[in-house]
């Protein structure tokens, strides 16, 4: 049992909730042109900390790019209601047990010129971690 992968969960979770309304969610960017792959979630850890004893206390980005502004606004909101849901989800023996939006969507720009806008929240997540043995 390793230390909790909260980013490659929360995209996990993402691609599964959101089905076909989305391409995918992603821990970085590619390296390329964004608009074949629109839209789409970058998930990206940016701070917190571990107390030492069982809680990690994450703080995370959810950006969300579309071909429109309205697009990634509403893709932005749908991610964080759902998202705040995820209250007693467990994975790999870790368990969520808190999610508080820092930050509600917020336009953060990108290259609305070539029709790629981002709207992002920033999240604090309580993970309890399940200590190896």
């Amino acid at each position: 049992m390793g230390w909790p992968d909260l980013d490659a969960e929360l995209c996990d979770l993402l691609t599964g909730h959101f089905g076909d309304d989305i391409t995918g969610a992603l821990t970085r960017l590619p390296g390329r042109d964004l608009r074949p792959i629109l839209p789409l979630f970058v998930i990206g850890r940016f701070g917190g900390g571990y107390d030492g004893l069982a809680v990690d206390e994450a703080s995370v980005d959810v950006d969300a790019y579309g071909a429109t502004q309205e697009g990634a606004l509403t893709l932005a909101g749908r991610a964080v209601v759902y998202l705040t849901g995820l209250r007693n989800h467990t994975f790999d023996g870790h368990v969520i047990t808190r999610v508080q939006v820092s930050t509600s969507p917020m336009r953060r720009p990108y290259d609305s010129k070539n029709q790629v806008h981002r709207y992002g929240s920033a999240l604090r997540i309580w993970v309890h971690v399940r200590r190896g043995t």
